[in-house]
């Protein structure tokens, strides 16, 4: 009787946390990820005319002057990343100017399998600022994220303040 009682308090706490296990992972879906599509190499080409970049693009340029990340392309379909180091207080300034397609910016510190992202989605022909008061001072990635772009001009510009 003991032994029965023992395997019926066994498989209860096994369903018990195989059901907290099931909690948990539907809880991590819907966390912010940074996937295999968007994580950028240095001389990462996957076709004609990449230029780096980690997806698809035509005639990409990217280029950082003076605290201003300037990306154009004619098409894009991919990921850059540039790093800043970055004090609490200061603020990113996008300003976004592309013909069609859909453009994100997305943050992380750190390991990026343990760091939180920050999602922001540019608006054509608009400025916009990021507040970095949620990150450390130090290094921070800014992840450029085009999908179906085109006719692109985006800069991402770091303001200290």
């Amino acid at each position: 009787m003991k032994k029965t009682i023992f395997l019926v308090c066994l498989l209860l706490l096994v369903m018990s946390l195989a059901g907290c296990s099931r909690i948990i992972n539907m809880i991590e879906v819907d966390k912010e990820k940074i996937g295999a599509e968007y994580t950028g190499v240095d001389g990462y080409v996957t076709g004609e005319d990449n230029n780096g970049t980690c997806g698809e693009a035509r005639n990409y340029e990217s280029s950082l002057n003076e605290n201003v990340w300037t990306t154009e392309f004619d098409y894009m379909n991919g990921t850059g990343v540039q790093e800043f180091t970055i004090e609490t207080a200061d603020i990113l300034r996008i300003n976004g100017k592309f013909d069609k397609g859909e453009v994100w910016i997305k943050i992380t510190q750190g390991d990026l399998s343990l760091s939180e992202i920050q999602k922001v989605q540019a608006i054509n022909n608009k400025e916009m600022t990021i507040d970095l008061s949620q990150w450390q001072n130090g290094e921070i990635v800014v992840w450029l994220v085009v999908e179906k772009g085109e006719d692109g001009l985006i800069q991402i510009e770091h303001l200290e303040n």
